[in-house]
């Protein structure tokens, strides 16, 4: 009974993680993860990908943008609104594993206007094998939430 145990926890030990993987040094769109476990972006969309919802917002993972004239171009996530704002900051986004089976992870752009942060949660989900996004809320205040789902969400070894 104790060893039936133990192998359960070890099973729900190894599905979720809850680990930060390393980006690449030479794209924010790839990172790595504990066992060799790549997660790679690159080409889920084609980037920069406008998202409409109340407000638009524009997301730049794999290369800088600027939302204002004047603006360095070190911005991930832009909200357009009365005006335009950072959401986010392209340098050091951090990635987290949160589940193997199935594969989970998010991205947080931190460093936005007035401490703004953009959080992406990624899901495979079976029954919807076209990867879509969506804006969910802006909870709490200036924390923007956005989920991605879709059979390939940038885990390893997806066709």
């Amino acid at each position: 009974m104790m060893l039936q145990l133990v192998l359960a926890l070890l099973f729900l030990l190894d599905l979720s993680v809850a680990e930060q993987c390393k980006v690449d040094l030479k794209t924010s769109c790839i990172a790595t993860c504990s066992n060799d476990t790549t997660i790679d972006i690159s080409s889920l969309f084609e980037y920069p990908l406008n998202i409409s919802s109340y407000y638009s917002y524009l997301w730049s993972p794999c290369s800088p943008i600027t939302c204002r004239q004047g603006d360095p171009y070190n911005i991930a996530v832009c909200q357009k609104a009365d005006q335009y704002y950072n959401c986010g900051e392209y340098r050091d986004p951090v990635y987290i594993l949160q589940q193997r089976d199935p594969f989970m992870f998010r991205i947080e752009y931190p460093n936005g206007d007035d401490w703004r942060i953009s959080i992406f949660t990624f899901t495979v989900t079976e029954e919807e094998p076209q990867t879509k996004i969506t804006f969910l809320t802006e909870d709490p205040g200036l924390q923007y939430n956005f989920q991605v789902t879709g059979k390939c969400i940038g885990q390893p070894r997806c066709k």
